[in-house]
């Protein structure tokens, strides 16, 4: 099986690159919300260094104008439940944020998210979320079909914690359709 292969560079680094060549990007946070956890997480071992690092790509992304779209799974007959507030405290207000429910595992699935990125040229979505074999799966797989730029890396992914094999196929995916970063400070 091939390894993985991370890019070097910082997220926030990528995305003032994909400015500097014209690119339009915006950042996707997928199913952010508590209820969505991974059953074998307990509050000691939510993974607060994703949330983190999820938080400082949220100011960074208000800072520079990007636009923010936060995704919330509202499916079938479960409760709705909001996306952490750690999470949505930073971008309440923020003009160029907005939220969209969507019904299944993808972004693009049964929503207007393509209408809405490609109205506003957006050309490049950085993902981040929890559930990485699942719905941020779906949402890149799809992305990439209908031709935008995909860039991620795992410190802002949670994965599944039960299958580290699915695990690693996923980050196969990641690393041989999309732009997936070390995000290590620069050397």
């Amino acid at each position: 099986m091939t390894e993985q292969k991370f890019l070097p560079g910082r997220l926030e680094d990528v995305l003032n690159q994909c400015l500097e060549d014209g690119e339009k990007p915006a950042v996707l946070v997928i199913d952010m919300q508590k209820t969505n956890y991974d059953p074998a997480f307990n509050e000691n071992q939510y993974p607060w260094q994703v949330i983190q690092r999820q938080q400082e790509l949220l100011s960074y992304a208000k800072q520079e104008g990007l636009p923010v779209i936060v995704v919330e799974l509202h499916f079938g007959s479960l409760e709705p439940h909001s996306t952490l507030p750690e999470l949505s405290q930073l971008v309440k207000g923020y003009p160029y944020a907005s939220l969209l429910k969507k019904p299944w595992y993808s972004s693009f699935e049964k929503t207007d998210l393509e209408i809405s990125l490609r109205r506003k040229k957006i050309s490049t979505l950085l993902l981040m979320g929890q559930k990485s074999y699942c719905c941020v799966l779906d949402t890149a797989r799809d992305a990439r079909s209908l031709g935008f730029q995909v860039i991620t890396a795992p410190t802002v992914l949670i994965p599944f914690v039960d299958t580290p094999s699915y695990s690693k196929n996923c980050s196969l995916f990641y690393s041989k359709n999309c732009k997936f970063y070390d995000d290590k400070a620069p050397l």
